[in-house]
């Protein structure tokens, strides 16, 4: 009872000063109208009265709208989000100046909506915690990479308690693995606490990709290493050789130049390998519409002297009628050599290697099939991989192990495929599929 008593007369009193202020003008008019004797102190009283009495009325009722105005914009803002209350136009209500906050409020709550839509839909997961590290909102990506909520396997982590122990300070920043995933963790504090309580923002991008390209890069340096230092030993061994022992022995130094001759040819090979991956990656020069059924004609003309050391017969079958590739030459040029290389080399002699050009599905497949080898199915994901080589019973076949990588790269650029099947009843198979131009 007291607070109200306390408030009405604060309300007294104000309301006593403002009637004052506006009635200034009023009491100093009627004071001049004394001193020049047109106006009598009754009528002075009474006209100040009624102007006092005018006055606080209006006051009353617009202070009355005022407050009630001021009490939705609190109630507006205590419930922004949710169903905004009804505002109670008075008398003298400014209509101008609510129809002007109505607008903003539409516009903000929009705003709202369309940020919280982003939020919800970003691809990497975002998690909003409270001051107990619960969580209090995650958006789509974090809702399918935690099931159920379940953050225990990312809040329990060393890592984590390390870092939300700095987030006061600065944006904390850590990896994570989670199974075969890996994530860059972003921890920080927010500005302000959410109407649900958040206090922490994390925010997780994979680097999963990363990890692996950077592993296949290492691994590939390692690789390429090693198949370089083997003939590298080799060539040094044979020339300490014919400078020591093998100096004066003419049949000695035939073997042992032959050897630096093949393991020269041998890196020769490998570094131009090389090379094609490199320029794989960088080249961006015109594309244009090629005939594979020419190609594939240039390709075996090249490549006969080869198949005729093992008495091997190309069998070319296709339409008539053309078939294009949009790409680049030496991408088309270099995918089929590679693979018809490995079909002269793998298949064994006195056998047929059969090239079929034939359109699927809006598609050109070409499969080259030999009769060789059967390809384990175990290793033939792996057959791609650089510098693999596949435990074959003729190991004296020489190679590098980067021709199919090169090709099923080239491929990938295109959009297209290849399919390996491997049986001793049809032999090995590679079908390549790319998509055909119009």
């Amino acid at each position: 009872m007291k607070k109200k008593k306390v408030k009405i007369k604060d309300y007294i009193f104000k309301l006593a000063a403002r009637t004052w202020i506006i009635n200034i003008p009023a009491v100093l008019i009627l004071l001049f109208l004394m001193v020049l004797g047109k106006l009598s102190w009754i009528s002075a009283v009474v006209s100040l009265s009624c102007f006092w009495a005018i006055s606080a009325g209006i006051i009353v009722l617009v202070f009355k709208d005022l407050d009630n105005f001021i009490n939705y914009l609190n109630q507006w803002a205590t419930n922004f989000g949710k169903e905004q209350p009804i505002f109670r136009r008075s008398l003298f209500s400014s209509n101008r100046l609510m129809r002007a906050f109505q607008t903003a409020s539409r516009i903000w709550q929009q705003q709202a909506l369309s940020d919280a839509h982003i939020l919800t839909n970003l691809p990497d997961p975002i998690i909003i915690l409270d001051d107990k590290k619960k969580a209090v909102f995650l958006n789509t990506a974090a809702e399918n990479l935690f099931t159920d909520h379940n953050l225990k396997i990312l809040t329990k982590n060393e890592l984590f308690k390390k870092a939300y122990t700095k987030i006061k300070k600065e944006p904390q920043v850590f990896e994570w693995q989670n199974n075969e995933r890996f994530f860059q963790v972003r921890l920080d504090k927010l500005p302000a606490p959410t109407q649900k309580g958040g206090v922490v923002e994390i925010l997780l991008h994979e680097i999963t990709d990363f990890k692996l390209f950077h592993q296949k890069q290492n691994d590939f340096f390692a690789n390429a290493s090693h198949e370089l230092k083997t003939p590298l030993a080799v060539i040094c061994g044979a020339v300490e050789t014919l400078q020591g022992p093998a100096k004066d022995d003419p049949k000695a130094q035939q073997e042992f130049l032959s050897l630096i001759a093949n393991q020269s040819a041998h890196m020769t090979n490998l570094v131009q390998c090389l090379l094609k991956l490199a320029r794989q990656q960088t080249d961006f020069g015109p594309k244009v519409n090629l005939s594979v059924n020419q190609v594939l004609k240039q390709l075996i003309s090249e490549l006969k002297t080869k198949a005729k050391e093992k008495n091997q017969n190309f069998i070319l079958k296709c339409d008539k009628k053309q078939s294009y590739i949009h790409a680049r030459q030496t991408d088309l040029y270099h995918l089929f050599q590679n693979i018809l290389e490995n079909a002269v080399k793998y298949g064994d002699k006195n056998k047929e290697i059969q090239i079929q050009i034939f359109q699927q599905n809006k598609t050109l497949c070409v499969s080259i099939q030999n009769q060789g080898p059967v390809i384990d199915k175990s290793e033939i994901p792996h057959i791609f991989d650089r510098f693999y080589r596949g435990n074959h019973p003729n190991h004296q076949v020489e190679g590098t192990g980067l021709g199919l990588s090169i090709a099923q790269q080239i491929i990938q650029r295109y959009n297209g495929r290849i399919e390996v099947q491997s049986s001793q009843e049809k032999g090995t198979v590679f079908t390549v599929i790319l998509p055909i131009s119009n």
